[in-house]
C-alpha cells in the first residue's frame, strides 16, 4: 500500500490526495477484513495522505468537490490523528508541518 501511495503523491497531480486517501481506507479495510495488525495504517501512512495534500497542484478558479478538495481530505485525516482511534496513530511533527504547509 505504501509503495502505491508513495508512487501516487510522486506524480504531483490534481486527483492525487483523493487517489492516496482511498489507499489509505482500502488499508484500513483490508486490515480490518483480513484482522491483520501487520497492514494496519500508523502515523506514516496518514502522513502520506497530508503529503498528497501538501504537494498537490490546486487551481483556485477550478471547483473542486467540497469532500474531495485537498484541504477537506486533509482536515479529516488531521483530525483522525489528533483524536483516539483504533490504530493509535497521532499527529507527528511531520503531520503538523505537513498541515502548516498546506
Amino acid at each position: 500500500f505504501r509503495s502505491c501511495m508513495d508512487a501516487w503523491i510522486r506524480r504531483r497531480e490534481p486527483e492525487t490526495p483523493k487517489r492516496v486517501y482511498s489507499l489509505l481506507k482500502s488499508m484500513i479495510e483490508f486490515s480490518e477484513s483480513e484482522r491483520r495488525d501487520d497492514v494496519a495504517p500508523d502515523s506514516d501512512s496518514f502522513n502520506f495522505v497530508l503529503k498528497a495534500c501538501m504537494l498537490a497542484p490546486v487551481m483556485w478558479h477550478v471547483p473542486i468537490k467540497g469532500d474531495d478538495h485537498p484541504i477537506a481530505i486533509a482536515n479529516d485525516v488531521f483530525s483522525t490523528l489528533r483524536n483516539q482511534n483504533e490504530f493509535n496513530a497521532n499527529a507527528t511533527h511531520t503531520s503538523y508541518s505537513y498541515m502548516f504547509r498546506i
